[in-house]
């Protein structure tokens, strides 16, 4: 291998064909690119920097690859000018979460620019973006990405930030994605290679955003795979900034999956959180100062937050002035009708209800004031007639899995349900019209004049609900399944969507009883598999939380309940059989009267908040306990006594016949013990850690560490010493065995379970 193996390599991944590109040892070189031949020599200077002779001129080498082969100066500009930046953006605070740090707090644009920037010197970093919906991660990535084009224009950074929105799409598409971006910016002759040898160099960092989380987060395999592949292909090299609502993917499956792409162990990585935090009454002020609607701005920001909080009952915490998405609505509206936000807004009853208040004193103030006939002032359609509208395009939107329409199909359901309606004949092209202009319909900012899309996912979700809540009701009155069945199989409902349609019926007992025998007994005779498991996991949660049950009502459907679904719930005197649990959340939850049948829980994820009263499992099996502590961390437990001891100490109840585990308590832990268990939960979040790292976050306790536990490790193969390629002398180690398979072994009499042992033993 000579030294220009690497620049060779560079060169194949730009060139027209692999084999269009050749390095001799003495450094010159030829590529074909775009059909044109490029020559020139490669060298060194004094220094031992890499420069590039060509065209008579000498450019470093980093140049050479950013500008002259990939261009990323054209692409910067088209950035800048095509996906501009977001209007009235607010820079607001941040909390970082890194393996080997504790939590740390900045302003938004800067803390992601330093994690696209400052990259390790011995692995490739995925961060993730979290926070629920409507927090605002496609505004800062969008925000990021056009200052990020506008310092690289001015020679003022050395990185490009994409933000790729896959809308929907599935991460395993992302070569197609990225090169359909490159096509709608006219940039030819950056293939799939040149991105990834361009995102090792560090010169390009892709945020993906809008990418099909949720099955990622009930278990599909196609994003994680996707994911870990493309982690993969930077062998240790670069960054990935994904927006999620959650870290749903972390370094067990990366090894998992990434040791399978590879056929052995993959590169180092690691795995940083940028949660993104509600607004305060600072940044809500700085928005009203920046807003502007149609030429109108706010006069006084004060005054204006003010009346928004004196609307809401003076609670200053409620999500309709913390999540930034219903801010921008609230000023929106209060702009564009000229009143106060206590005329527009009224305090819902439930604080997760937001979008529903908004999306109603919309349609109150469109019927009231701009749909109406000129001569007689009667309103054009009913507000019951325009959330019906609403929910057509939206559950065309669900049954095509798209996040647009064009024109000429939302103009179509308009004329039927104008149809149906009996409209006067004179006043449909009218009304059309203004369908066109709908206030909760907009021009994508990608899909030009000819498309439109709810103004945020969580307005579709919204409306997809109040299609679905009429197909929930007759259900529940007795009638058949085969409508309602039918909708659940057609694609996946965001927990949103479940959540708003489950708050907008009146459940009883005897209506919700008579709406999960109904659906069991449609499930048994489902004859292949659809959506409907994943989608009923998703909603039966929702229907049963928050509503008081006199007797136990029961439900033994073989469906799946995943991700966030089971959060924060308030269940009592329900009975479960026969189900799966795939990621679930169980943080938050307050059970009272809760048994669960039969199940496959997996791993069960739990916090300090969780709330159990007479919560029984019964013949269930759990892989594993994830329980949240101190300082972000997650304490992550697979062995059986350990977790029976965490369940128990957490609330729930076991018939004895289910249990094989003796009723002895483990003993109190070592230091050695206590020492390894927190070193393996910075494992959690990456795959590679260094005496520097260790020392940052074990603080004294790291002479022991370095000095007894890990070359004990070390010795049991448990940990492998790895080269450090960065700056200064230091050590750096991987695992040398799966996390889950150690965990899992403390108590028993394997190899793995002899090294929790004889450390225990070690003075």
């Amino acid at each position: 291998m000579n030294e220009f193996t690497e620049v060779a390599e560079d060169l194949a991944a730009f060139a027209d064909e692999e084999s269009d590109a050749a390095v001799d040892s003495d450094g010159s070189f030829i590529i074909q690119r775009n059909g044109a031949e490029l020559s020139g020599v490669f060298r060194r200077d004094a220094g031992g920097a890499l420069l590039v002779d060509i065209d008579g001129t000498t450019i470093t080498y980093r140049r050479f690859l950013t500008h002259t082969l990939a261009r990323l100066d054209i692409l910067a500009q088209r950035l800048s000018e095509r996906r501009t930046g977001v209007k009235g953006f607010i820079d607001a605070p941040v909390t970082l979460q890194r393996a080997a740090e504790d939590i740390s707090t900045g302003l938004a644009l800067d803390v992601l620019h330093r994690q696209c920037k400052d990259l390790p010197p011995f692995a490739s970093r995925v961060t993730f973006i979290t926070a629920d919906a409507g927090h605002g991660k496609t505004a800062l990535l969008r925000e990021h990405q056009y200052v990020q084009a506008q310092r690289f224009l001015r020679n003022e950074s050395h990185y490009l930030f994409w933000h790729l929105d896959l809308q929907g799409r599935q991460l395993l598409r992302l070569s197609e994605a990225l090169m359909g971006d490159l096509a709608e910016l006219r940039l030819a002759g950056l293939w799939m290679p040149a991105v990834v040898r361009l995102m090792r160099h560090g010169a390009l960092v892709i945020g993906i955003d809008g990418f099909d989380e949720l099955a990622a987060e009930q278990g599909g395999s196609d994003a994680l795979g996707a994911l870990a592949s493309l982690v993969s292909q930077l062998r240790g090299q670069g960054a990935v900034v994904a927006a999620s609502r959650r870290t749903f993917f972390d370094t067990d499956d990366y090894l998992r999956r990434g040791g399978i792409i590879r056929r052995g162990v993959p590169d180092p990585c690691q795995f940083d959180q940028v949660e993104l935090q509600p607004w305060t009454g600072d940044e809500v002020r700085q928005y009203l100062g920046k807003v502007r609607v149609d030429g109108r701005t706010v006069h006084d920001a004060d005054q204006m937050y003010g009346d928004m909080v004196a609307a809401l009952g003076g609670d200053a915490q409620h999500p309709l002035v913390t999540r930034p998405f219903l801010v921008t609505q609230i000023a929106r509206a209060t702009l564009l009708y000229g009143v106060s936000p206590n005329e527009f807004l009224r305090a819902p009853d439930d604080p997760y209800s937001g979008v529903a208040a908004v999306v109603e004193a919309f349609v109150k103030r469109e019927v009231s004031e701009k749909w109406k006939v000129r001569e007689t002032g009667e309103p054009y359609l009913s507000e019951e007639q325009h959330l019906q509208l609403l929910s057509d395009v939206a559950e065309e939107m669900h049954r095509s899995q798209k996040d647009r329409l064009s024109l000429d199909i939302i103009e179509t359901l308009t004329a039927l349900l104008l149809d149906q309606w009996k409209i006067d004949t004179g006043l449909r092209q009218q009304i059309i019209e203004m369908v066109r202009m709908h206030v909760l319909l907009v021009a994508p900012p990608d899909g030009g004049a000819t498309y439109r899309s709810f103004d945020h996912p969580e307005f579709r979700d919204y409306f997809i609900a109040y299609a679905l809540r009429a197909r929930l009701e007759k259900v529940m009155q007795g009638h058949p399944t085969h409508e309602l069945g039918r909708f659940l199989s057609i694609s996946q409902l965001s927990d949103s969507t479940a959540r708003y349609a489950c708050s907008m019926l009146d459940r009883t007992q005897d209506s919700v009883q008579t709406f999960l025998a109904a659906m069991e007994e449609y499930l048994t005779a489902e004859w292949k598999p659809t959506y409907l498991q994943l989608n009923l996991g998703t909603l039966i949660p929702f229907m049963v939380n928050n509503a008081d049950f006199s007797e136990t009502v029961h439900f033994g459907g073989g469906v799946v309940y995943s991700s966030l679904a089971l959060e924060n719930t308030t269940i009592s005197n329900v009975t479960l059989s026969n189900g799966t649990f795939v990621n679930a959340s169980l943080r938050g939850i307050d059970w009272r009267g809760v048994k669960l049948e039969n199940f496959a829980l997996g791993e069960l994820q739990l916090d300090s908040h969780s709330r159990l009263e007479f919560v029984e499992l019964s013949n269930c099996k759990v892989d594993g306990v994830r329980l949240q502590i101190e300082d972000g961390e997650e304490a992550r437990e697979y062995a059986p006594q350990r977790i029976d001891q965490i369940l128990r100490n957490v609330g729930f109840t076991f018939n004895t016949e289910q249990l094989p585990i003796d009723g002895l308590l483990p003993p109190e832990d070592a230091l050695e013990v206590k020492l390894l268990r927190k070193l393996l939960r910075m494992f959690n979040r990456t795959t590679i850690v260094s005496d520097e790292s260790l020392r940052i976050r074990f603080g004294n306790d790291a002479i022991t560490l370095e000095s007894l536990v890990i070359p004990f490790l070390v010795d049991r193969k448990v940990l492998t010493p790895r080269k450090w390629r960065g700056s200064g002398n230091h050590n750096a180690w991987t695992l040398g065995v799966g996390l889950d398979d150690l965990l899992a072994a403390e108590g028993n009499d394997t190899a793995l379970g002899q090294v929790w042992s004889d450390i225990a033993a070690q003075r």
